[in-house]
């Protein structure tokens, strides 16, 4: 499952003292524990999680949309790294050809 990917991931992030990547994991793992929280379950589906992703997913684009503009490099540096570790549990998107396959 999604879940169990992240938390081990998580915790190979911690034997390497990876600190960006603990740090944007355990978020993650707390968005994910308050949305199971919210929806009265013990574990998420792998549907449930992709939810939870997206949204921060979304969150991250428009944080990175309003920093652009900004002088603060390294924030946006921060941002990049969060969403590049945070595709790593994303499907990839469709490209135009299957797309059009699909609706074909």
């Amino acid at each position: 499952m999604l879940e169990d990917k992240i938390y081990k991931d998580y915790i190979i992030a911690l034997k390497e003292r990876n600190r960006h990547k603990t740090t944007f994991l355990s978020f993650i793992r707390a968005k994910l524990q308050n949305y199971a929280i919210k929806v009265k379950k013990d574990k998420l589906s792998d549907d449930e999680v992709l939810v939870v992703l997206k949204k921060q997913e979304k969150c991250l684009q428009e944080t990175k949309e309003s920093i652009v503009g900004s002088t603060r490099r390294q924030l946006l540096s921060d941002v990049d790294r969060e969403m590049s570790i945070l595709k790593q549990y994303l499907p990839a998107p469709l490209g135009e050809n299957e797309l059009i396959s699909i609706i074909s």
